[in-house]
């Protein structure tokens, strides 16, 4: 074969069977087809779950929003009431501003009472956006003050040739294993496992959360879009419950000791308490808070069915006049 075609034949294998790869890569990444071209890598499979979900809904009474800390949160003692859960991984403060503004304004679902889980993570300085959010055209353009921030993150050539991109993809590769194992019901409730010890991932856990707490600081732009999803449920005259999520009492003390976590939980605490008149505020860091038990987490810091059902009724009497 003339060496000229044979080049040609070569760029033209090379260029398709890469599109091939990447075609496939982004069918592991993004595996609902949710969102165009799968260029964000989706490690938290629960979030587009919910998004197609959510769409069927007509009406919800109460909308749980957080981290993977909520998603058990659930309807077992509200009776003839609508709720649906949709918190998901992160669960940082422009996840549930975006989230709760997509529902009110573009699917016309606003809810009579937002639950809030709110982990001292939400306010992280040091972590990057959703990918979740910033692949959905909807979501994303809820986040209007950080737009040129935010096109920056989602360059197609930044994610693709990136570090973080590749390792992203490994954790979405891993996290379909993990997730295929979880239900997710029609109220966006997240069945997982107990897995019989309470902190049987200690030594992951407390590396996952000791790169959370490398700095004492809250960020300025989570302040902002809490502020804002604060505004958000008083204009449409929602009621809002904010807790902090508690951690497996063993983590939340060795936590405590070898991270920035106190300061930030303190601060995170003063913050809420400005919003007094706004919102009702549970600190629920400590197991102590709401009675749980030790024994019902699973991964050191989230509580299984049992303890978020006593999270439940500990916060119910915020919202048990509005519905």
């Amino acid at each position: 074969m003339n060496s000229k075609y044979a080049f040609l034949l070569l760029i033209f294998t090379g260029f398709f069977g890469s599109f091939i790869i990447y075609y496939l890569l982004a069918s592991i990444i993004n595996p609902y087809g949710l969102f165009p071209w799968g260029i964000d890598p989706i490690v938290d499979q629960d979030g587009p779950q919910k998004e197609l979900l959510v769409r069927n809904k007509t009406s919800i009474d109460v909308l749980v929003l957080g981290s993977s800390r909520s998603t058990l949160l659930s309807d077992d003692y509200l009776d003839n009431i609508s709720l649906f859960n949709f918190a998901n991984t992160l669960g940082r403060t422009e996840d549930a501003y975006a989230i709760l503004s997509t529902l009110i304004y573009d699917y016309k679902l606003k809810p009579k009472v937002v639950i809030y889980g709110l982990d001292v993570e939400a306010f992280n300085p040091d972590e990057e956006f959703n990918s979740f959010l910033l692949s959905n055209p909807k979501y994303f353009n809820k986040l209007v003050d950080n737009l040129k921030e935010l096109r920056r993150q989602t360059l197609i050539l930044k994610r693709i040739f990136s570090v973080f991109y590749i390792k992203d993809m490994m954790m979405s590769i891993t996290a379909r294993k993990q997730y295929a194992n979880y239900i997710v019901d029609q109220n966006g409730i997240l069945e997982k496992p107990f897995k019989g010890s309470s902190c049987e991932w200690k030594g992951d856990t407390m590396f996952f959360l000791q790169k959370q707490y490398k700095s004492k600081e809250l960020s300025e732009k989570r302040i902002n879009y809490f502020r804002k999803f604060i505004n958000l449920t008083s204009n449409e005259n929602i009621t809002l419950i904010v807790f902090i999520t508690p951690l497996n009492p063993s983590v939340f003390q060795e936590v405590n000791k070898t991270t920035t976590y106190s300061h930030r939980l303190e601060k995170t605490i003063n913050l809420l308490k400005e919003y007094d008149n706004s919102i009702y505020f549970f600190d629920l860091s400590d197991n102590l808070a709401f009675g749980g038990n030790p024994l019902f987490y699973y991964d050191c810091v989230h509580p299984n069915r049992n303890n978020s059902n006593k999270i439940m009724m500990k916060i119910y009497p915020g919202f048990s006049n509005v519905i």
